[in-house]
């Protein structure tokens, strides 16, 4: 139990340090100031896809769990869409907003065909440790890197020096920690859930 722990402590441990050389390629070699068209953005994107692909891999393993995981995947997948709205702004600006709520409503509609099943995966999922590291991870990419990203408290930091960079760094790099972190949860509930299939 102390060695399973001690190792996933050092596999995040490389999951963070990942991120930070991915931010510093941007910052240093590639100077793009942390861009839309970033290392960043596009890792954060694949990160995304890592998530729903394992929630995905959990959907097709397991019948039981099939309700939650399509909900999830639902959820994720918008995260994505949202991601991804750089690209999606040359239809129109605002227009990631149509896919994502066709996702929601298809993804809402198929969970709910067997309740029992959602609502019994949802509790094994809570109980989960992955859970906290993904509850954790949600909080600092939908809350925290929005806050910290936040002009006026730049502004007001750097006064008459600021500089759109620092900021981005700020934001972008806290939301890449928290997308390295659901992956991470991500790939270890998967995991689990596999071991509980094979054991059965």
């Amino acid at each position: 139990m102390i060695q399973r722990g001690l190792l996933q402590f050092f596999i995040q441990c490389i999951v963070v340090a990942i991120a930070y050389l991915v931010i510093r390629t941007d910052i240093i070699t590639l100077k793009d100031g942390v861009s839309e068209q970033s290392l960043t953005e596009y890792y954060q994107q694949f990160l995304l896809l890592i998530v729903i692909l394992s929630v995905s891999y959990i959907a097709k393993i397991n019948p039981k769990a099939r309700s939650f995981a399509i909900l999830v995947v639902g959820f994720f997948s918008c995260m994505f869409i949202r991601e991804c709205d750089g690209v999606l702004d040359k239809v129109y600006h605002g227009f990631w907003l149509v896919p994502a709520l066709v996702v929601t409503f298809v993804c809402i509609f198929f969970a709910l065909k067997d309740k029992q099943g959602l609502l019994s995966t949802s509790a094994r999922f809570f109980d989960s440790r992955y859970f906290y590291t993904m509850s954790c991870a949600l909080v600092v990419v939908l809350v925290f890197s929005r806050l910290v990203g936040m002009n006026h408290l730049w502004q007001i930091l750097l006064q008459g020096e600021y500089i759109r960079t620092v900021k981005n760094l700020a934001e972008e790099g806290t939301e890449l920690l928290g997308y390295s972190l659901l992956a991470y949860s991500a790939l270890g509930f998967g995991y689990q859930v596999r071991k509980i299939q094979v054991s059965e």
